[in-house]
């Protein structure tokens, strides 16, 4: 890099995912240095954790990473669409990601969509619910963790990325099983899962068609997350701070791939959480 940045400290980037193998690909396929990863939790659980993990580490930047699948509320959509939000839309709020690392992923990623995501505490499983919130809000696609990880950024004035891959689609319903599957660690729980299809025999077929839509979800949720990883600095220019706002612009590099990590510059890491904190492949 010109001007000295190949020597700049990296930014540390926090990926907040909902469920543990979307943290695992965020580290594994990344290659970041000085990363973290956050999942597992939601609703004022995630809100308190974020607090604690952001105040540990003091002053910013951190570059806040909202990461993993959603459900798809657009029906042009199919299990595998990457979606890059422009903003993250909640109960009364709004919340702008950052533009120049909107463009830099646009970039990397030119097959993505770009627009709205919905967030809430709550999932959106059936398919009328899907609709009437797609037909009120014009967002993309949904999730449960972005509204928590936009209201930590825009706090602090901190760039915040959100980089989500459809996995059922605006048209298909989720099977009571997948949810029942959902551990608190952010895990795939059996016995529920196993408990609810012999409850519920018919949904067998549902939840396999569900199955076959996450393999396609998460192989592309591997690609963004290499694509994240080339997204730097010398793509775009200064990283901005997530609510636009004067003053909280920050020139520093960001982080660059590298296969050996004892090659990469130091940088100030962000504390450990266990068991939320997921560093290993």
């Amino acid at each position: 890099m010109a001007n000295g940045r190949a020597n700049a400290p990296p930014v540390p980037w926090l990926w907040i995912s909902g469920l543990a193998f979307e943290s695992r690909i965020a580290m594994s396929s990344a290659g970041v240095p000085a990363s973290a990863t956050l999942h597992g939790l939601r609703g004022e659980a995630l809100s308190a954790a974020l607090q604690r993990r952001l105040d540990a580490h003091g002053n910013g930047p951190i570059v806040l990473v909202s990461f993993g699948l959603a459900g798809g509320l657009d029906p042009a959509l199919a299990p595998g669409s990457i979606v890059i939000a422009d903003a993250v839309l909640a109960t009364g709020a709004r919340h702008a990601t950052d533009p120049a690392w909107r463009d830099a992923l646009q970039a990397a990623l030119p097959r993505a969509v770009s627009g709205p995501l919905l967030a809430d505490d709550a999932p959106v499983l059936d398919v009328p619910g899907k609709r009437q919130r797609h037909l009120a809000t014009g967002a993309l696609a949904v999730d449960m963790e972005s509204h928590r990880v936009a209201e930590a950024a825009s706090a602090r004035g901190w760039p915040l990325v959100i980089c989500r891959v459809v996995a059922d689609p605006a048209g298909r319903a989720v099977p009571p099983a997948a949810l029942a599957a959902m551990d608190p660690a952010g895990d795939i729980a059996l016995a529920p899962l196993l408990r609810s299809l012999v409850a519920r025999p018919a949904q067998l077929a549902a939840l396999a068609a569900l199955a076959r839509d996450t393999a396609r979800a998460r192989r592309a949720l591997r690609g963004a997350a290499r694509a994240l990883a080339r997204s730097r600095r010398d793509d775009y220019g200064a990283v901005t701070g997530a609510a636009g706002k004067a003053g909280v612009s920050s020139a520093v590099a960001l982080p660059v791939p590298t296969a050996d990590p004892a090659c990469a510059p130091p940088a100030r890491a962000l504390p450990a959480e266990s068991p939320v904190s997921d560093g290993s492949p």
